[in-house]
């Protein structure tokens, strides 16, 4: 019987289950390291933390260059030495990866590899798409943000601000992480949202239209079991925050997670994020999914309604940070029930116990920082990764690590994932590593930056000395 983070430890390690995880780094795939004997990681190449990873687990590179590799799973999966590598190890291994698609399942057919995630046509045909998904939510009788699907060619700028007001949102189908959602208050953004050439193979497709609505974005994780749906306590979305992103590349920018401050949300809007998870998770069940999905939430500031956005059916990018917290309250990680979904093992689980422990509210922060220079552009100095304080207004090195569980107090925090250990061109936009804190990084208005924050990004931008090629 698995009840709590210990029992999941004995039961782990009897089951004799090998399971690898694959990702851009390494730190992508961490949270079954010390929980799951025998895991073990893939990466594209080193980064400057995994030294200190590697005292955990093992990992596994590319053959090639970082550069020369394109930074996805498929790239990974059609590697020669990686390939060599997973032909060499058990038939029933699985293979923990961020998304499906259907070259990495052809790939994975034809080696006979077990891949732990939903088939592509259910978690990208149907639950990423965005009209799809507003379908949904009508079959489960939960209320949309007031909007309507249209089909693109028949839009018209002066009928949707009659109907929707001086703002409104459009959505592209199936673009995710910010890049196809769009806010349009002018004529201008609506023309360049018409005539992107991008957008061009939509023209007689149909598009989702919402009225925009002024509040905060909170999001939710679940996971579903043949057992049992599960989901933990929502959980605060740093959006759009302009000292981490280039706002060139969309709206709604996924910038980090604030699970400490997720405490201070109001009970009414805890209890009607739980009744939505708690309908999806089971419609979800009934279409047949397993393990993580994410739903993104929007709370309207002036009448407290939650609103689901959209449903994220993988793993999500919280993680691993979000692993991190759960192990910090001992809960049962989601990683592990998302595993041991798909490999069908045989356990039984008390629901009422890990249930509760996976909604009490968590402690913990991250930033996701990307390069801010519209074009390419250089790292002109280094940042070792590890566990830093400020020091007279200037980073300080303290000690090694790469986990929540390394930090001791509010006051340290961790630079980490895939932190270069070259200076090397960055792409537009191109994401660079993330911030870790056991603080809260957020404002009482649940959407701004602490004071003390920004400067810390801007101070960590200037270390980098980041230029135009």
């Amino acid at each position: 019987m698995i009840s709590n983070l210990t029992s999941l430890k004995q039961y782990l390690s009897r089951l004799n289950q090998p399971v690898i995880g694959i990702g851009v780094t390494a730190f992508n795939r961490l949270g079954l390291e010390n929980i799951w004997p025998n895991y073990h990681l893939i990466a594209i190449g080193p980064s400057s933390e995994d030294k200190y990873i590697k005292k955990s687990l093992k990992i596994t590179y590319c053959s090639k260059k970082i550069s020369e590799v394109r930074e996805n799973t498929a790239s990974l999966l059609k590697d020669k030495k990686i390939a060599k590598v997973l032909k060499k190890t058990q038939a029933n291994t699985g293979l923990l990866i961020y998304r499906p698609s259907r070259l990495i399942e052809a790939i994975a057919k034809k080696q006979g590899w077990l891949i732990l995630a939903n088939p592509s046509s259910l978690s990208l045909d149907q639950l990423e798409n965005k009209v799809v998904f507003r379908e949904i939510l009508a079959n489960c009788q939960i209320e949309p943000i007031p909007g309507e699907t249209k089909t693109f060619s028949k839009l018209c700028f002066d009928e949707l601000i009659a109907k929707y007001g001086p703002k409104f949102v459009l959505q592209i189908p199936n673009k995710g992480g910010g890049k196809g959602t769009f806010f349009i208050d002018k004529q201008t953004d609506f023309n360049k949202f018409i005539n992107c050439p991008n957008h061009q193979s939509y023209k007689n497709q149909k598009i989702v239209v919402a009225k925009f609505i002024n509040g905060y974005s909170p999001s939710i994780t679940g996971c579903v079991t043949k057992q049992a749906v599960f989901f933990t306590h929502p959980q605060l979305q740093i959006l759009d925050v302009k000292e981490c992103s280039n706002p060139t590349k969309g709206s709604s920018l996924f910038c980090g997670t604030d699970f400490t401050l997720s405490r201070d949300l109001s009970q009414t809007i805890v209890n009607q994020s739980f009744k939505l998870a708690d309908i999806i998770a089971k419609h979800l069940q009934t279409m047949g999914y397993l393990g993580i999905f994410g739903l993104d939430l929007l709370v309207d500031k002036k009448t407290n309604k939650v609103y689901v956005v959209e449903c994220n059916p993988r793993l999500l990018g919280t993680f691993p940070a979000f692993t991190m917290a759960q192990k910090l309250n001992q809960e049962v990680p989601f990683m592990a029930l998302h595993s041991l979904a798909f490999l069908k093992a045989d356990y039984k689980i008390d629901y009422k116990l890990v249930s509760a422990s996976h909604r009490q509210p968590k402690i913990g922060s991250q930033l996701i920082l990307s390069s801010q220079i519209m074009g390419q552009a250089k790292i002109g100095r280094l940042i070792k990764a590890g566990i830093y304080s400020l020091k007279n207004s200037q980073l300080k090195f303290l000690r090694p690590g790469f986990d929540l569980k390394h930090l001791k107090n509010a006051a340290e925090f961790l630079i980490v994932d895939g932190v270069p250990k070259s200076k090397i061109v960055l792409r537009p936009g191109e994401r660079l590593f993330r911030i870790l804190t056991l603080d809260s990084v957020l404002t009482s208005d649940f959407k701004t930056l602490k004071k003390s924050y920004r400067r810390l990004v801007k101070l960590v931008y200037r270390t980098l000395a980041i230029r135009p090629v």
